[in-house]
C-alpha cells in the first residue's frame, strides 16, 4: 500500500466500482435450521439438555425458522462488495461506507463460545475422554446424512446419552459447518465422546473459521459466472449482522425484540426478503471496545481509513474509483461534523470533548434566548454556580441536565412557533383560494351585467336631464314666489298707509 503522507491507499475490492453483479436466481445454503425440529422429535425430554447448552440461542432461532427468511440478494450484494484484506476478518462496503464482520461480530450474532488467539486444534481433550470407548457411529467417512439417518431410524438401539451426543454433533455439523454429503472430520466426531467437554469446546471459532474461508473462496467470476451457487457454513449471522449494521435494512426488512440486544439471533425475531436502497451504515456494531480482543489487527494504513470511518467519515464512490483517500477530505469532514474522539482516545480526551460540547450547546442556547427574547436561568449546583471542572462529575452532570432542560424548553417553543407559522400560512393560502374564486365570479358577473350597467347609465343620464329641468322650474317658481311676496308686501304697505290717512 502507498506510503504517501497526503493520501491513504484503499485495499482492492473483488469487484470494481460500477460492475454488474449479474442475475442471481438462487443461493443453495447448506446451513439447515430445520434440523432443530427433527432432532427434538427424536430426543424428547433429553432435548432439554441441548436447550441449556451453548446451542441454546441457535435452537431458539431454529424454532422461528419459518419467520427467518433468507435473503439471497443481500448475501450476494455483500459478497460482491467484499474487500480483499485481512486473514480472518471480513470487510465489505455497503453503498460506499465500510462494515466489518469478524469473530467478534459472529459472537455477537450467535452467542456461540469463542476464544482468543487459540485455534480449535489447540484445545486439548482430557485423558478421561481420550480413554473413553468410542460409539459405533464414531468413524471416518461419516456425513451429515448418515448421522441423521442413524438418529432417526436407529434411535431405539441407542442409549439416551448416545442420542444426546449424536444430536449435538448433528447440530454442529448441520447448522454451523458442513453440508449434507461432505465427510465430517473424525476428530470432530470423537469430541462427542463426552457431552460436557463437547460443550466446552469453542465451536464458535470453528464455525466462524469455516464461514470466513468459504466466503473468501468466492471470486467475482465465481459469483457471476452462473445464476446460482451454493454456500456452506453458518450464513445466517451475516444477514443478521447486516440488518443491525444498516439501519434502513433493519427498519424495513426485520422485526426486532428491543428487550434483547444480543445475541442478534434473538434480537431479530423475523426477517424478510429485501431490495437495496440508499442506507445509513454502521461500520462496527455496538461498543467497539466490547469483545475487541476477538478482532484481528488490520494493515496500519487501512487502519487509518477505519479510524476516520469510526469518527464519522463516509467513504465516497470517488474514493474507491481513485483507489485512495485524500487525508485532507476526511479530516475536514470530521472537523465539520464535530465528531466524537476516536476509539484510541483517552478518558481525559473524551471528557474534554464532552465539556467542549457542553460549552458549544451553551452558546447555541444563549443565541436562541437572544433571538427569541427568552430570559436565561442561572444554573446552580449545591448553592454554587456550575463550573467546568473535569474532576467534579456531579457539578458537570447537574450543569448538563440543567442545560438539557433549557434546550428542551427552546425546542418546544420552536415546535409551537413552527406550528403557528404553518397555521398562518394555511389560512393565507385558504384566503388566496377564496379570493381567487371571488375574482373569477366577479369577472363572469361583469360580462353578464354589462348591458344592465349601460342601461343604468342611460337612465341615469335621463334622470340627470330631468333633474336639471325640474331644478329650472323650481327656480322660476321661486322667482315668481318672491315677486308674489313682494306684491303682497306692497299691498300690505298701501293698506296701512290708507288707514293712516283715514285717521
Amino acid at each position: 500500500m502507498s506510503n504517501s503522507d497526503d493520501k491513504i491507499a484503499l485495499p482492492k475490492r473483488i469487484s470494481e466500482p460500477g460492475t454488474n453483479g449479474g442475475v442471481l436466481e438462487r443461493i443453495n445454503k447448506c446451513s439447515n435450521l430445520n434440523l432443530v425440529g427433527k432432532v427434538e422429535k427424536v430426543l424428547g425430554r433429553e432435548f432439554k439438555k441441548l436447550e441449556n447448552s451453548f446451542l441454546a440461542h441457535v435452537i431458539k432461532m431454529g424454532r422461528r425458522q419459518k419467520h427467518m427468511a433468507f435473503s439471497r440478494h443481500l448475501i450476494h450484494h455483500l459478497l460482491l462488495r467484499r474487500i480483499d484484506i485481512g486473514k480472518k476478518d471480513l470487510w465489505c462496503f455497503f453503498g460506499e461506507p465500510l462494515i466489518r464482520f469478524s469473530l467478534r461480530e459472529f459472537h455477537l450474532a450467535t452467542g456461540l463460545p469463542c476464544v482468543v488467539d487459540k485455534d480449535e486444534e489447540e484445545v486439548e481433550t482430557s485423558a478421561i475422554t481420550k480413554n473413553k470407548k468410542k460409539d459405533p457411529w464414531m468413524k471416518k467417512n461419516q456425513t451429515l446424512n448418515t448421522l441423521l439417518k442413524l438418529l432417526v431410524e436407529n434411535s431405539t438401539e441407542l442409549t439416551a446419552d448416545q442420542r444426546l451426543r449424536l444430536g449435538a454433533t448433528i447440530f454442529v455439523e448441520g447448522i454451523m459447518a458442513s453440508n449434507l454429503v461432505t465427510s465430517i472430520l473424525e476428530e470432530h466426531i470423537l469430541r462427542a465422546r463426552n457431552f460436557k467437554e463437547f460443550c466446552k469446546y469453542p465451536w464458535g471459532n470453528l464455525a466462524f473459521d469455516y464461514l470466513q474461508k468459504e466466503v473468501k473462496s468466492f471470486t467475482y467470476t465465481k459469483l457471476t459466472k452462473k445464476d446460482q451457487y451454493a454456500i456452506c457454513g453458518f450464513i445466517y449471522p451475516i444477514q443478521l449482522w447486516a440488518l443491525s449494521s444498516v439501519n434502513q435494512l433493519g427498519t424495513f426488512f426485520g422485526i426486532r425484540d428491543d428487550e434483547i440486544q444480543f445475541p442478534l439471533c434473538l434480537h431479530w425475531i423475523e426477517t424478510k426478503s429485501l431490495t437495496i436502497e440508499e442506507v445509513d451504515v454502521k461500520c462496527i456494531l455496538g461498543d467497539p471496545e466490547l469483545h475487541s480482543d476477538l478482532v484481528e489487527d488490520v494493515d496500519s494504513e487501512f487502519g487509518r481509513v477505519v479510524e476516520f470511518v469510526k469518527r464519522g467519515y463516509r467513504l465516497k464512490r470517488q474514493d474507491w474509483l481513485n483507489g485512495s483517500v485524500d487525508i485532507s477530505v476526511p479530516e475536514a469532514e470530521v472537523d465539520e461534523n464535530n465528531s466524537a474522539p476516536g476509539i484510541g482516545a483517552t478518558d481525559q480526551e473524551k471528557i474534554e470533548f464532552l465539556i467542549n460540547k457542553v460549552v458549544s450547546l451553551e452558546e447555541n442556547v444563549k443565541y436562541l434566548e437572544d433571538l427569541l427574547n427568552i430570559r436565561g436561568e442561572t444554573v446552580k449546583a449545591n448553592g454554587q454556580n456550575a463550573q467546568y471542572e473535569i474532576g467534579d462529575t456531579d457539578v458537570l452532570q447537574s450543569y448538563i441536565d440543567a442545560k438539557g432542560q433549557q434546550i428542551a424548553k427552546v425546542v418546544v417553543f420552536l415546535i409551537f412557533y413552527k406550528a403557528v407559522i404553518k397555521f398562518k400560512i394555511s389560512r393565507l393560502i385558504f384566503c388566496l383560494v377564496v379570493l381567487g374564486k371571488e375574482e373569477r365570479c366577479k369577472t363572469s358577473s361583469e360580462v353578464d351585467h354589462q348591458v344592465e350597467d349601460d342601461t343604468e347609465v342611460k337612465h341615469g343620464a335621463k334622470e340627470c336631464d330631468t333633474s336639471k329641468v325640474n331644478e329650472g322650474q323650481a327656480q322660476e317658481e321661486e322667482e315668481h314666489q318672491e315677486e308674489d311676496d313682494i306684491e303682497v308686501d306692497a299691498d300690505a304697505d298701501d293698506g296701512t298707509k290708507g288707514n293712516e290717512n283715514l285717521e
